[in-house]
């Protein structure tokens, strides 16, 4: 843990049409429940430091909702959730090219 860099945030959130992850910390965590309509993933707030990571925990309201990402995120990623599941993301931040890269992604069934 550094001076700078504090070592987890939690953020809960409901159905938005934007939300934003924090991404200061070493592990950030991010999780929505019953999102009732199409939604974008804003980039994280803070000051990443290389190795951060943002766990998303996603599940929708029982209706399948369309995912925008913001383009700091790279790699595989779902585009829409899945109707009445849960879908978990884990992002890495890497400081070379100032990105977090979608490492694992894993939906319930």
């Amino acid at each position: 843990k550094s001076a700078s860099n504090t070592y987890e945030e939690k953020t809960e959130a409901v159905s938005a049409a934007s939300h934003t992850p924090t991404g200061g910390s070493y592990r950030n965590l991010l999780k929505i429940t019953a999102q009732a309509e199409a939604f974008t993933i804003n980039a994280p707030s803070g000051t990443p430091a290389d190795g951060n990571m943002i766990f998303f925990v996603i599940k929708d309201n029982g209706t399948a909702r369309a995912i925008t990402w913001n383009s700091i995120f790279v790699g595989e990623k779902p585009n829409t959730t899945v109707a009445g599941k849960w879908t978990i993301i884990l992002s890495r931040y890497n400081s070379t090219p100032s990105q977090y890269q979608n490492i694992a992604q894993w939906t319930e069934t």
